[in-house]
């Protein structure tokens, strides 16, 4: 509650947080995504040589503090980047897995010049998206010396002001629909929710860019489920039978780099992003947010 205007300038709101949309600065946040892009995959990497058995346990661990590491980021104040490196560093370890090895054993010199050019597009689209959210303005609602003024007002007659239309964190009113972000420490306006693996508040600004990432993932994925697959089926020489068929021969020792990278991530990632995509296309079709539907009870709409 505010006591006066005197402890309203006094405190910190003074300074108004919502000029513009930081991009994480620091060397200690950095140093998280880059840390966090690259250790699990190259631990990853050396698990797919170890015997089967010690290799699904490194698997299982590292999915395990996945799962850890995402509920510590999604209630820690502030934006963390490990998660967000931690999933863009298994997409790109993939590429680089179909690339170096996939394309090689099932193409030799004969490559598919537009079906390699389609997916590589796609994919780079995925890219440009995923650092348009992370690093771009999701919809700050800027602050302004007129709001502080009459919030200061507001304070001197001891008006307490509207939660629902004042966000007194930020010395801003509140457009419809905006909500201010723990994690980003702005008001985003149409705010749909925080995506721990983009690092940043989905809102007005960049909500088409995040579905644009999931569905370029989700298409570039499919290539990826696909060639794994005819390289696995090629090194045995002959169609997989059933599925059980398929396992058996998954975790061989020669193939294992491909299953670990190509078919365990990817499953895992595919799984999230078909699940994100669905939800959000039914929130879209009914013109809600993520925010809205969660807290509905918030909302007179």
């Amino acid at each position: 509650a505010i006591r006066n205007a005197s402890d309203l300038k006094a405190s910190h709101l003074v300074r108004p947080r919502v000029q513009t949309a930081e991009v994480p600065s620091g060397w200690d946040t950095w140093k998280r995504f880059f840390v966090a892009f690259t250790l699990p995959n190259i631990v990853l990497a050396v698990a797919s040589k170890l015997p089967v058995i010690l290799g699904l346990f490194v698997l299982l661990a590292a999915v395990n503090l996945l799962i850890k590491v995402t509920k510590e980021a999604a209630h820690r104040e502030g934006r963390d980047l490990s998660t967000t490196g931690w999933y863009m560093g298994a997409l790109m370890s993939g590429s680089c897995v179909v690339v170096l090895k996939i394309w090689p054993a099932i193409y030799q010199d004969e490559y598919p010049l537009w079906t390699i050019g389609i997916w590589t597009a796609i994919t780079l689209f995925m890219v440009g998206c995923y650092f348009r959210v992370l690093i771009g303005d999701p919809g700050i609602v800027p602050s302004s010396a007129e709001q502080r003024e009459w919030l200061y007002k507001m304070a001197e007659s001891g008006t307490q002001p509207d939660k629902g239309m004042y966000c007194v964190e930020a010395m801003v009113r509140k457009p419809n629909r905006s909500k201010f972000c723990k994690n980003t420490q702005r008001p985003v306006a149409r705010f749909d929710h925080y995506c721990v693996w983009l690092g940043n508040a989905i809102g007005a600004k960049n909500h088409v860019y995040f579905m644009g990432f999931c569905a370029s993932q989700f298409v570039s994925q499919m290539f990826v489920f696909y060639w794994a697959y005819s390289y696995l089926a090629a090194a045995k020489g002959a169609k997989f039978g059933s599925f059980c068929d398929f396992c058996d021969f998954l975790f061989a020792s020669e193939h294992s780099l491909v299953s670990f990278f190509c078919v365990g991530y990817n499953l895992m990632a595919l799984s999230f992003v078909v699940t994100v995509l669905v939800i959000q296309i039914r929130y879209i079709g009914r013109n809600l947010t993520t925010n809205e539907v969660w807290f509905s009870r918030r909302y007179p709409w």
